[in-house]
């Protein structure tokens, strides 16, 4: 069949069309050991300094992860992200105290957050855009402001 060089083509396309799909393909290519490694950290090393984003390849980092217009991330090495989380541009998840956050499944992070030390962010949560979270966010809570505050509790029922 013809259509495996369609998908192929879609791929390239998207790894040079989206900034944060292409980082994070690299970033996970890094975790895999083999011959590849020193490559793929060269070009992850390159991609760092073109995107301003800095995550750790060691980081444990949940299956779909996504980071949007791909500019502007920093997340500290001790972070933990769950499976299915989103990040907006110019966020930093980070500690100056020890360990960083604790992010479960399903989040959506906005663009121009702060998400600071060893704070805990519950399932389904929200953190509005500009937010800075100092506290534990619960899971299926919405959250905004300086400093970020619950203003809306989601119902659990959006995970289904």
């Amino acid at each position: 069949g013809g259509g495996g060089g369609v998908k192929l083509l879609n791929i390239l396309k998207v790894l040079i069309h989206s900034r944060g799909f292409c980082y994070t393909f690299w970033l996970r290519l890094c975790g895999v050991e083999g011959v590849l490694k020193p490559f793929c950290w060269l070009i992850l090393h390159h991609l760092s300094s073109k995107y301003g984003i800095q995550i750790s390849h060691r980081m444990p980092l949940g299956g779909g992860f996504y980071i949007s217009h791909g500019v502007g991330v920093v997340i500290n090495g001790s972070a933990r992200i769950g499976k299915n989380c989103s990040i907006g541009q110019f966020t930093t998840i980070g500690s100056n105290k020890g360990k960083a956050a604790t992010i479960e499944d399903f989040v959506s992070i906005g663009p121009g957050c702060c998400i600071v030390e060893n704070v805990h962010i519950g399932h389904h949560a929200i953190i509005g855009a500009g937010s800075v979270v100092t506290h534990d966010v619960p899971s299926y809570a919405v959250v905004a402001g300086v400093p970020a505050k619950i203003i809306k509790m989601l119902s659990p029922d959006v995970d289904s």
